[in-house]
């Protein structure tokens, strides 16, 4: 019997004499062990910020969106008037929080910055538990009285002022208009995205300055204890009589929006997975033609070893043990490779990763499962070579 280190000296000995058949039998397994790193690591990411999401929004939250009645070329949007009745009448309702988005043209410093801009009232800290960190949010008295007043997130702050906090009574112009910055919020995961600048005006005023008018969305938060299918109900009847049956689509939960997200996100995991693991399959497929080459190249040499006193499972082992090893290197250096991948796709397209220790782990028993797989059939045919039939062979 061989001893188990010879064997693997054989087996590195026998992949560098043809290095480049070697690499080329093993990419399949790097792109598929890549592949999966990186959708392993993204997909992690991304439930991490649907978790978030979930915190940030409240499980007591309602949204209430756009709706198309049956045959109507243009969305409706709810009125400002039906919100407060909303607040006034429907008993689970605690507070009310319109919202209105679009982009401006922010200067600071001989510096202009595109930010995404969002007209609302004070209700909107609370309800979309918004963190002040300097200053204060929007008042009461800024909605009453127009005012010129605005509230950046940590993002925006940095883009603008190149520090969090703002100097003291920073004044910058919004589309070419003074405004004064009176408060810094902390930054969170939004309908508009995680990290990304944002700016808080009060609704009189956005709509004084902005093109836009008719409210986006609106929150409601619920009462605490209200369950929240008691509470979407009384919503959507309210809305019923003002608006008619159809506006039910209008509103919706935050935990629907988000469990929509997350199914969205383990879908288009599953699917990638699904084209790495075709990758892992054509991947063995040619290791496992590269094996069955480098048996018929070696026939003499295994008849030789036979000759010598090698058993069948000394040479079964031999090639089961290269096999596996060019497996498991290329295993290795996918998932260096979809690290690599994960963190390019993070910093280009901003989305989040998430490593565990558990991917690595994964790569490397799926690299080695191919590899004993696809291996053992060209391993068994030099297995069950005959050695007088070996030595004549050139």
């Amino acid at each position: 019997m061989i001893a188990p280190a010879d064997l693997l000296r054989q087996a590195l000995q026998s992949l560098r004499i043809h290095p480049l058949r070697s690499f080329l039998a093993g990419l399949g397994i790097v792109i598929g062990v890549a592949a999966l790193m990186a959708v392993v690591a993204i997909g992690e990411g991304n439930r991490a910020v649907i978790q978030d999401k979930i915190n940030e929004l409240g499980a007591n939250v309602l949204i209430i969106g756009r709706y198309r009645p049956a045959g109507a070329r243009e969305e409706r949007f709810i009125q400002d008037r039906d919100l407060l009745r909303l607040q006034d009448r429907c008993l689970s309702v605690a507070q009310v929080a319109p919202q209105i988005q679009h982009t401006m043209r922010f200067q600071y410093s001989r510096e202009t910055h595109p930010i995404p801009v969002i007209g609302t009232t004070p209700s909107y800290l609370q309800v979309r538990r918004l963190r002040p960190l300097w200053g204060r949010f929007l008042m009461e008295f800024d909605v009453q009285e127009v005012r010129n007043v605005v509230v950046l997130n940590e993002t925006a702050a940095r883009r603008l002022f190149r520090q969090a906090i703002p100097p003291e009574k920073a004044s910058l112009l919004i589309e070419g208009l003074e405004f004064r910055c009176v408060g810094i919020v902390q930054d969170k995961s939004t309908e508009i995205g995680a990290g990304v600048p944002v700016a808080y005006l009060p609704l009189t005023t956005f709509r004084k300055h902005a093109p836009v008018r008719e409210l986006d969305r609106a929150y409601v938060a619920l009462d605490e204890g209200v369950a929240i299918e008691r509470g979407m109900a009384e919503v959507r009847a309210l809305l019923g009589k003002i608006y008619g049956p159809g506006s039910a689509h209008w509103v919706h939960s935050a935990l629907e929006v988000v469990e929509a997200s997350r199914r969205l996100v383990r879908t288009a995991t599953l699917v990638i997975g699904g084209v790495a693991s075709i990758a892992l399959l054509v991947g063995g497929i040619g290791v496992m033609n590269i094996m069955l080459v480098s048996v018929r190249e070696r026939t003499r040499e295994i008849g030789l070893r036979k000759a010598l006193g090698a058993k069948d499972k000394d040479i079964l082992r031999q090639f089961l043990l290269e096999g596996t090893f060019l497996c498991l290197s290329a295993g290795l250096g996918g998932i260096v490779v979809g690290i690599g991948v994960a963190w390019l796709a993070a910093r280009m397209l901003e989305l989040p990763v998430l490593y565990s220790f558990l991917s690595p782990l994964v790569g490397i028993a799926f690299s080695t499962t191919v590899g004993l797989v696809f291996t053992y059939y060209p391993a068994r045919q030099a297995a069950r070579v005959e050695p007088i039939v070996a030595l004549r062979s050139e």
